[in-house]
C-alpha cells in the first residue's frame, strides 16, 4: 500500500511539473502592434509635391520664401506649422489602415505671397486620404497618388 501511495506521488508530481512545462514550451509571444500614430509625432519638412498644378515645376521656384513644414501632436491630435507663406494650425483624425484627414481641418493666417504654391499646398493636403511612414519620410497620398513627402526634422 505505501508503496502503491508512493508510486501514485511520484507520478502526480511528474504530471504537475511535465504540464507546467509543457505549458511553458507551447506558450508563444505576442506580437507587438507599432502605433503608427505615434511615430507621426514631431516636425516634418515637405520635400516634394505632386498635384497637377505643381506638375513640372521646380520645388524651390513653388516654395522661393519659405519650405513648407508640418509639425503633429499626436497627443492632442493637432497640427500646425507653414504653407510656404502663412502659418497654419487644426486638427487630424487618424483611423485604421493609416487614413488620416486634416486638410479640411486647417485655418492659417491670410497673408499674400507672389509665387508660392500655398494654395497648391494646401489643396494637396485637403486630398490626403491615407499615409505611411518609412525610412523617416512622411508620404501623404490622396487615394493611391502620393501627393506630398516629408522628411522628418
Amino acid at each position: 500500500m505505501k508503496k502503491t501511495l508512493l508510486v501514485f506521488a511520484s507520478v502526480l508530481a511528474l504530471s504537475v511539473v511535465s504540464c507546467k512545462t509543457a505549458g511553458e514550451i507551447t506558450e508563444t509571444p505576442v506580437e507587438k502592434k507599432v502605433d503608427m500614430r505615434k511615430q507621426l509625432d514631431g516636425e516634418w519638412v515637405l520635400s516634394s509635391i505632386t498635384t497637377p498644378s505643381t506638375a513640372g515645376k521646380d520645388f524651390k521656384e513653388l516654395f522661393s520664401m519659405k519650405t513648407p513644414t508640418l509639425n503633429f501632436e499626436v497627443k492632442g491630435n493637432k497640427v500646425f506649422g507653414n504653407d510656404g507663406c502663412n502659418n497654419i494650425h487644426g486638427s487630424f483624425e487618424v483611423k485604421a489602415g493609416n487614413v488620416i484627414k486634416l486638410g479640411d481641418k486647417m485655418a492659417s493666417t491670410m497673408m499674400f505671397c507672389h509665387g508660392v504654391a500655398d494654395r497648391e499646398f494646401m489643396d494637396a493636403l485637403k486630398s490626403t486620404t491615407n499615409y505611411d511612414i518609412v525610412d523617416e519620410k512622411l508620404v501623404l497620398r490622396s487615394g493611391d497618388i502620393i501627393v506630398l513627402t516629408f522628411t522628418k526634422k
